[in-house]
């Protein structure tokens, strides 16, 4: 199979593994039994799995997809699929996931048939039932969905390469409503070095358990029904060249104006400093720096404009006339001033853009 296939998952409960199709590729022991000898990956240039949602939060933007809409991008190949579950929690209030397993592949049919990767996850609940994660059970890739991209300057065989598994609660349109979500990205990695990323017995993010539906609140059912059905959501990208994230990432930041300030020096810097050469990212800080500078000189003619000196009534006495004339002088001065600082500071802060290879996100209004 020469290209990427389609996305397939198969969501299995702890009792339905046995004699199921795939279950050679779920795990044989209980997830929370670690092997004692587990290798311990090596550092990458990716500087191996992003936690994206934590790095992002400062700026609002919870998801490195979503911020870069990377599914629209022409250099990027997406898989996406969306497998229902019968329901989260069991009638007696328990989490019904807890030892299930999520299968992921692009084989040619249901039993993973000539697949170029599977991904099985073990899903383990905490002992208080209040969050829960997934283990890596088993990570086969054999090759890139697009092997062969016909980029000229693609070095090495290196891609970007993303995953996301969100968990949707039915709802009036679309998938539902987002409940929780963990993505992890890669940026740079050659195939040997993606092998490396899901060994067997590594843990992903936890995610928080959703509350149990009100039906399950101080009553223990004895039937065995499922409740609160759920959608899971997976979605794949791989880049046809390296580095691309970094890139795409700061284009969206630097739409939302006044957020690539917070973005270049709080929690993002540190997953930019993984996408991107130091000197690049030393001219992103240096362009966050120049535009907050120019937004506080924005922000200092704005609040004096506000205090221009209100003029005295009609009938006023000269020596009043006199004095709001000096006053207004003097505050027509620091205006007139005070622009010319701003102009100036918008100069470098575009200039300083320009540089870092940023698309300007457009003047503040006069």
């Amino acid at each position: 199979m020469d290209g990427p296939g389609t996305l397939r998952a198969s969501f299995l409960y702890a009792e339905q593994i046995n004699g199921h199709v795939l279950s050679k590729f779920c795990p044989t022991v209980h997830p929370e039994i670690v092997p004692q000898e587990m290798p311990v990956p090596p550092l990458t240039p990716s500087g191996l799995a992003i936690d994206v949602a934590a790095k992002l939060v400062e700026t609002g933007v919870t998801s490195l997809i979503d911020a870069a809409s990377m599914r629209m991008r022409p250099k990027a190949t997406t898989l996406d699929t969306v497998v229902p579950i019968d329901g989260f929690f069991r009638a007696d209030g328990s989490p019904a996931i807890d030892n299930a397993v999520l299968i992921l592949h692009n084989g040619a049919d249901d039993k993973a048939t000539e697949a170029s990767f599977v991904l099985s996850l073990a899903m383990v609940v905490s002992a208080d039932r209040s969050a829960f994660k997934f283990r890596v059970s088993k990570w086969d890739i054999h090759r890139f969905l697009r092997p062969h991209t016909g980029e000229w300057l693609q070095r090495n065989g290196e891609r970007d390469w993303i995953i996301r598994i969100e968990f949707l609660t039915p709802g009036s349109t679309g998938f539902g409503v987002r409940s929780v979500f963990v993505e992890q990205a890669f940026q740079g990695v050659t195939l040997d070095e993606l092998k490396n990323e899901f060994l067997s017995g590594k843990d992903l993010a936890w995610m928080s358990v959703p509350s149990a539906p009100a039906v399950l609140v101080g009553t223990q059912p004895a039937t065995p029904d499922l409740f609160l059905p759920t959608n899971i959501h997976i979605t794949i990208i791989e880049t046809t060249e390296p580095n691309l994230f970094a890139s795409w990432l700061t284009d969206a930041l630097a739409s939302t104006k006044g957020d690539i300030a917070t973005a270049a020096s709080g929690g993002v810097k540190g997953l930019l400093s993984n996408f991107a050469k130091s000197d690049d990212l030393n001219l992103l800080e240096y362009s966050s720096n120049a535009f907050s500078t120019y937004k506080t000189s924005w922000e200092k003619l704005r609040d004096l404009k506000a205090s221009e000196p209100a003029a005295p009534p009609d009938g006023a006495q000269n020596d009043v006339l006199a004095k709001y004339k000096a006053n207004h002088a003097s505050w027509a001065a620091n205006v007139s001033i005070q622009s010319q600082e701003v102009d100036v500071h918008r100069k470098l802060a575009i200039n300083s853009f320009q540089k870092a290879g940023v698309t300007w996100p457009g003047n503040l209004p006069v």
